[in-house]
């Protein structure tokens, strides 16, 4: 009984497959899409990257200017008495 359900199991694993070249086929479609899937996933991270630096760049600028005005704020107020 064994031995049948061994010998089921083959025929449907081969008939599934179908022909070694759809399997081919296959296999090389799911390699070619992980390629381009990993190459869209780099350019996205290259992206978000970029951004980040230009956030934080401009963020230092503002945090500069912001001390430059409070320093000649203090610089121009009048002495305390």
């Amino acid at each position: 009984m064994k031995k049948l359900f061994v010998l089921l199991f083959v025929a449907a694993a081969f008939a599934a497959c179908g022909d070694a070249s759809e399997l081919a086929s296959a296999v090389e479609n799911g390699a070619d899409a992980a390629k381009d899937a990993a190459a869209a996933g780099t350019e996205t991270v290259t992206d978000a990257a970029a951004a980040g630096t230009e956030a934080v760049t401009d963020a230092a600028a503002d945090a500069s200017d912001a001390a430059a005005d409070a320093a000649a704020d203090m610089d121009a107020a009048p002495e305390a008495e």
